[in-house]
C-alpha cells in the first residue's frame, strides 16, 4: 500500500516555513520520532533552499512541487524546479573542511537520507529524488 501527496509553492524564501510545518507534521504522523523528523525537516528545506538559490537565483515567483510518497518501508521526496539545471559537477558532495559557504546543503542532505538522486533530464529543470526508509520505526 503506498500514498501520496503533492505540495506547489512558490519560490519564496518565507514559505520555507511552510515546507517545514507540512514536513514536521508528517514526520508525527509516520511516527518517526522528534529526532529523526527534525532531520527530514532539515534536509527537505535545505533541498528547496538549494532550488531557490541556484536553481532560480533568488526569483521568488517561480515553482517548486514537493511530492510525498510513503510506502510500507519507504518515504520518498521527489523536489522537483523548473529552472536552471544543476552542474553535475556541484552534485559531488565536498568534504566539509573543503566546502565553500552554502556548499554542506548537500552533504548535509546525504546524511539524513538513505538515497539522493538528481534527474536532470527533464526539458526544464531537474528533480531530486530522496529516500527514507521507514524500517525500525515504532518499534518494528
Amino acid at each position: 500500500m503506498s500514498e501520496s501527496f503533492r505540495i506547489e509553492l512558490s519560490s519564496s524564501p518565507r514559505l520555507l516555513q511552510v515546507v517545514r510545518a507540512v514536513v514536521s507534521q508528517y514526520g508525527r504522523l509516520l511516527a518517526l520520532g522528534e529526532d529523526e523528523t527534525f532531520r527530514l525537516k532539515t534536509a527537505v528545506d535545505e533541498a528547496c533552499a538549494n532550488v531557490i538559490r541556484h536553481s532560480y537565483g533568488g526569483d521568488p515567483g517561480q515553482p517548486i512541487v514537493l511530492t510525498f510518497t510513503v510506502s510500507d518501508d519507504r518515504l520518498e521526496i521527489l523536489v522537483r524546479d523548473f529552472g536552471t539545471k544543476p552542474d553535475p559537477q556541484r552534485l559531488k558532495p565536498q568534504r566539509e573542511d573543503q566546502a565553500k559557504p552554502g556548499g554542506l546543503g548537500l552533504p548535509l542532505i546525504l546524511s539524513v537520507m538513505d538515497e539522493v538522486a538528481y534527474d536532470l533530464s527533464p526539458e526544464k529543470g531537474s528533480a531530486l529524488r530522496m529516500v527514507k526508509y521507514l524500517r525500525g520505526r515504532d518499534g518494528e
